[in-house]
């Protein structure tokens, strides 16, 4: 993928490349000699990818905000490890601050990958790449309006779990429990999805039972009786 930055001249990019290899915090570094030139840089890569991304986050498509401050500027081979890799443009792109928030540093190599340079097949990687793959061939929305993997992909069920999209499906589902209190019910919800025993999850369907019983409303009650059937 051809990536061009039109503020910074190559050599100034060569000279960040450099300076992030021997220092894996310098993408937030204070240093006067150099903050100028970082914070520039991120300010138009995060420009360049939200554009290019048709302004939405590269792991769940959630749209993101034109602010700056709403979105982050996304590793997606992490920086802490390997920070050679820190100011590589294929190794960056725009998430919202939840899934770069949930991702951190988790791992997203398949076995066995050379780490000379920055991993450029999606067969190197077990999360959906945002250069390398598409994101409607590994994800759909289902019939209650989560973001599921399609057709079973290990891509995008691991992204689902290492990105936390199953936070943004549990604010989505609560939508529907209005005016349940919204804090709770996503709570639930939260806790429906992580939990993996199925008594687990019964205990999490009767918590949600309880919270609208009262307003016998349609959608709450259709949303927990699909999540019952799933059970």
């Amino acid at each position: 993928m051809l990536v061009m930055l039109s503020d910074i001249s190559q050599e100034d990019h060569d000279r960040l490349k450099q300076l992030g290899a021997a220092d894996n915090k310098f993408w937030s570094t204070d240093d006067a000699a150099h903050a100028p030139l970082v914070a520039a840089f991120r300010s138009e890569v995060k420009t360049y990818y939200w554009q290019r991304q048709a302004r939405r986050c590269c792991y769940c498509s959630k749209e993101l905000d034109e602010s700056k401050a709403a979105y982050d500027a996304e590793h997606i081979v992490h920086k802490d490890e390997f920070p050679q890799f820190m100011f590589e443009l294929t190794n960056l792109s725009v998430a919202c601050k939840t899934c770069n928030g949930v991702k951190k540093n988790k791992n997203v190599f398949a076995l066995d990958v050379s780490l000379e340079e920055v991993p450029h097949l999606s067969s190197e990687y077990i999360v959906v790449h945002p250069h390398l793959d598409e994101w409607h061939e590994h994800f759909s929305f289902d019939a209650i309006s989560r973001i599921v993997p399609l057709n079973g992909s290990a891509k995008g069920a691991e992204t689902i779990e290492v990105c936390g999209i199953n936070y943004l499906n549990a604010a989505r589902l609560a939508d529907y429990f209005l005016p349940a209190e919204f804090g709770a019910v996503q709570s639930a919800l939260e806790g429906f999805f992580r939990v993996k025993r199925r008594g687990w999850k019964i205990k999490y369907l009767s918590v949600l039972n309880g919270l609208v019983s009262d307003l016998n409303y349609e959608p709450a009650r259709t949303i927990i009786e699909a999540l019952r059937d799933e059970v």
